[in-house]
């Protein structure tokens, strides 16, 4: 999207959003330069936090740099509470998750914690450990759920046709049911694999076919062909997974 779409975006969110359910707007982009415009946007129209990796193609090649690109995004919303996306397999950013919630403490003063993608467990426990001070939290993908529960983190990011697959594993977690959360944790394994196996555009793909059309694809990602579809359709029913979403 370009950074007017976006702004039109979060323009659109934050207005339904108000009174009804908090609004975190990823404000990442390509450059520090839009990345910040953007995050001064979502203070103005009342984002109740923004979220931000670093820029991907020149990454940052020490924590230090990591954090204060991150301190000059959140710098640019002073009274809007700031997240790390962590998302090493796409930023390359590879560092210490606990060096970088210790310095982004120290650095950054709305810093709240963390949105967790990476798939290091080990990462995951120091961002937690770092995380009890109290004031700060962990926030964490779709695949991982299940190992953040124990150390109490509860609030994934997930697809949006997935929702009423977390709250059933939160929910069998908190009653001693480790079998029905495992089984809700499989599910979202078995829609993860599908979309590896159709690429990109299934996401949207996806969606459309358990009726929220979201419109094509932008290059470089690609729909399935309507071959492909069509199978996608079929692995859909063959797996179940309309009953379980």
């Amino acid at each position: 999207m370009t950074i007017e779409e976006r702004k039109r975006t979060a323009e659109e969110w934050a207005r339904l959003a108000k009174g009804r359910f908090s609004l975190i707007l990823n404000v990442s982009c390509t450059n520090l330069k839009d990345a910040c415009d953007l995050a001064a946007h979502a203070e103005l129209v009342g984002a109740d936090a923004i979220s931000a990796h670093t820029p991907l193609f020149f990454t940052p090649t020490s924590i230090e740099s990591l954090v204060e690109c991150l301190a000059t995004i959140a710098a640019s919303a002073p009274n809007t509470p700031f997240y790390y996306y962590d998302i090493n397999f796409m930023t390359a950013t590879n560092f210490d998750n606990g060096e970088v919630f210790a310095m982004a403490i120290e650095k950054i003063p709305t810093f709240r914690g963390m949105k967790q993608s990476s798939r290091e467990i080990a990462y995951l426990v120091k961002s937690v450990l770092r995380s009890q001070e109290g004031r700060y939290q962990v926030i964490i993908g779709n695949e991982l759920l299940l190992c953040g529960l124990p150390m109490g983190i509860r609030i994934p990011v997930c697809l949006p046709y997935a929702g009423r697959i977390f709250t059933r594993m939160v929910e069998a977690f908190d009653r001693g049911d480790m079998k029905a959360a495992a089984l809700e944790q499989e599910r979202m394994q078995t829609i993860q694999s599908l979309l590896k196996k159709y690429g990109g555009g299934a996401k949207k793909a996806l969606s459309a076919i358990v009726g929220m059309d979201l419109g094509p694809s932008r290059l470089p990602i690609k729909d399935p062909t309507p071959e492909e579809l069509d199978n996608m359709r079929k692995d859909v029913d063959r797996l179940g997974i309309k009953e379980y979403i």
